[in-house]
């Protein structure tokens, strides 16, 4: 995905963003019908373990860096980066708002016959979703700013993942209506409006904050397996897309226990490491240890007034 796409789905998640707080409630795990989300409130760190500036540039992409990829010192070894997980909401979406998700040229054409109200007369589909709210702070190799790079950074996890295939379908279905459309007023957008492949569409919502239920392999056998990707596959909660750039290479994705990734990882034809970024530990551990701390202190200090309450008793008798 570019990053002009992505700084445009970034404004179009920030709406939606406000529209989900509004209506959703922030809850520790939010349930659902098949697969549940368990984001969790804390920072995780992200650090660059491998990168092979010669075996990049022979293997994925002679003109570019993994900065291109992603925002920041992607491109330098020991960078890091962090996510601040500030809470999330449950709620459900028509059509429309989740092709202004995808697809967010969509907006471009509203004002052709393809606004929310024509969209959804047509495809009724609903979607129930958690989404998550983060703060992002890019991959640097100094010392992290005090204030974040984006704040609207939203991973979302689809209940059920099958309905990706709904999603890839209504555009698809839309994306011919326009390149076959005799309006021309449509012309000069139908360029904005490719056939995309079950691969495509899969590997750009890998690199678009896609978030997974639990449990984590189940959900990417389910999504992977009803879009019916041909170069996509999974292993346990990683998924494995088969690409070319300058040669062929193998991207490893790899998921967490909240359902978001935890490993990046770019391989060439023999599997040896060409580029990686992992994590490198979160913070929600302080939560625990500071929760543990108070109420140990408040259990000593129940336990010694007792005492001394007893003492003065029996001294008073």
């Amino acid at each position: 995905m570019s990053k002009n796409n992505k700084k445009l789905r970034i404004r179009v998640l920030g709406v939606l963003t406000l529209s989900f707080l509004l209506i959703g409630t922030f809850s520790t795990i939010a349930t659902a019908t098949t697969y549940y989300s368990t984001f969790m409130k804390g920072t995780e760190f992200f650090q660059v373990a491998t990168y092979n500036e010669t075996a990049w540039q022979t293997t994925v992409n002679s003109n570019g860096t993994p900065s291109d990829w992603f925002d920041g010192d992607a491109n330098i070894t020991g960078a890091q980066s962090k996510y601040t997980t500030l809470g999330w909401a449950s709620s459900t979406k028509d059509t429309y708002e989740m092709l202004s998700v995808f697809f967010p040229q969509i907006m471009l054409v509203r004002n052709y016959g393809y606004n929310e109200t024509e969209v959804n007369s047509n495809y009724t589909n609903l979607y129930a979703l958690t989404s998550c709210l983060r703060s992002e702070w890019y991959f640097i190799s100094g010392t992290f700013n005090e204030s974040s790079n984006s704040a609207t950074d939203m991973p979302i996890a689809l209940k059920n993942p099958t309905d990706y295939e709904k999603i890839l379908d209504d555009y698809n279905r839309i994306a011919y209506s326009i390149q076959n459309s005799s309006n021309p007023s449509l012309i000069p957008y139908k360029s904005f409006f490719p056939n995309i492949t079950a691969d495509k569409f899969s590997w750009n919502l890998a690199m678009s904050s896609l978030a997974m239920g639990t449990s984590i392999n189940r959900y990417i056998q389910e999504l992977i397996d009803t879009l019916g990707c041909e170069n996509v596959s999974y292993s346990g909660n990683t998924l494995i897309f088969e690409r070319n750039g300058e040669a062929n290479y193998t991207v490893e994705m790899t998921y967490g226990a909240q359902g978001t990734l935890v490993s990046f990882v770019i391989k060439d034809p023999v599997g040896i490491v060409i580029y990686q970024f992992i994590s490198i530990g979160d913070t929600n551990w302080i939560v625990y240890i500071i929760a543990g701390v108070i109420i140990g202190c408040f259990s000593v200090l129940v336990v010694y007034i007792i005492y001394k309450k007893r003492k003065f008793n029996k001294n008073n008798r």
